[in-house]
């Protein structure tokens, strides 16, 4: 497989992670979040979870497209997998760490299909949750999405690709800050 392929890859997986993070950490991982939507800024942080949310379900989602679609070659999963010319050993490793993907991408085909990549009349309607899955099964999804970019990079460049925490971090920093008091003189 080309190296600078593999090199964009992974970088859009790392992103789909910080993503992630910047949610999960702001959000869902954040102790002072119902005082922060409490807050008089409440409304924008409303506002800013259903973006981080809705666009970190989208990044994960298009990495399950299929590696064709209407004569377009999409650089997905299962690209990596079928165009890399990967031993049978490195194959099998990459096939079983997909299906594990691919089971967690399924919770998202339908938040796909209805509200992240169209706006479906009857969904706008009747305000409908389309996606779920059960707590830290996204943790875990990233835990085997990194060990999937860490296999392909290990054999085509060489070395690990570690997605960047600092998204995590920031994230972290940024919840602990909106969480203190100011005081106003």
């Amino acid at each position: 497989m080309d190296r600078d392929i593999v090199e964009k890859f992974c970088g859009i997986c790392n992103w789909t992670y910080q993503a992630w993070c910047m949610h999960k950490f702001l959000y869902d991982e954040n102790p002072k979040v119902k005082s922060l939507m409490q807050s008089k800024h409440n409304g924008f942080f409303s506002r800013l979870s259903d973006i981080t949310q809705e666009y970190s379900l989208h990044q994960i989602a298009k990495l399950h497209d299929p590696a064709m679609q209407r004569g377009k070659t999409n650089l997905t999963l299962e690209y990596i997998l079928e165009n890399g010319g990967w031993t049978q050993d490195i194959r099998d490793q990459l096939e079983a760490v997909k299906v594990q993907l691919d089971e967690f991408g399924k919770n998202l085909n339908a938040a796909r299909n209805k509200v992240l990549s169209h706006i479906d009349l009857n969904s706008v309607l009747e305000d409908q949750i389309h996606s779920a899955f059960p707590q830290g099964a996204d943790d875990e999804y990233f835990e085997n999405l990194q060990e999937f970019v860490n296999i392909i990079h290990e054999n085509t460049v060489g070395g690990i690709f570690p997605f960047d925490d600092l998204a995590k971090a920031d994230a972290q920093l940024l919840a602990m800050e909106l969480s203190i008091p100011r005081i106003v003189h």
